[in-house]
């Protein structure tokens, strides 16, 4: 289950990201990393007088646990924290840095560390935001039980990490016209 829930995100990040599995990330092994950089630039007249940039940056740390723990969970953001200060160099067009935090277990974790995910929270600017901010969104996937939960700034990104989207109602109504369209022979 957690491996097909691997494809499918990679699939799902392939396009704008560049991938990397199965590495060794500050004594860590990261089923899946993922970064992705944007770079905006506003110029007047010609790309020679540039009035400003911004540099926007996400990083994806996507670990399975087999038993997360409060113990686990505590390593794995202390691990992310660490990772803002290895990853991130801040400069006066850096804008933002984004890490987000997956973890995939099979089996839904007590209501308490849910809470936890829920009400985490971590940013750190640097240079009073003049140099830009990094934070983390955190998020907690069980595809068995198609649930995600996540933190206030991983609420954003919530439904792409939802391993089966769920129907719209749009979509439903395309299908019944598809069946009344098709004629069967």
């Amino acid at each position: 289950m957690i491996n097909s829930y691997l494809d499918i995100i990679e699939n799902r990040l392939s396009e704008y990201f560049s991938i990397q599995k199965h590495i060794n990330l500050q004594g860590q092994v990261i089923d899946l990393f993922a970064t992705l950089e944007v770079k905006n630039e506003k110029y007047f007249v010609s790309k020679n007088i540039k009035l400003w940039g911004a540099e926007n940056y996400e990083y994806v740390f996507i670990k399975s646990f087999n038993d997360l723990n409060e113990q686990t969970f505590h390593e794995f953001t202390k691990y992310l924290q660490d990772a803002i200060t290895h990853l991130v160099k801040p400069h006066s067009e850096h804008m933002e840095s984004i890490i987000t935090g997956v973890l995939i277990v099979d089996q839904e974790p007590d209501s308490q560390l849910e809470a936890q995910i829920s009400s985490f929270r971590y940013r750190k600017n640097y240079k009073l935001t003049l140099e830009g901010w990094a934070e983390i969104r955190l998020i907690l996937v069980i595809p068995s039980s198609n649930k995600v939960v996540a933190n206030r700034r991983g609420k954003e990104v919530k439904k792409f990490y939802l391993p089966v989207f769920k129907q719209t109602q749009l979509d439903r109504g395309f299908n019944k016209l598809r069946k009344i369209i098709t004629f069967k022979k």
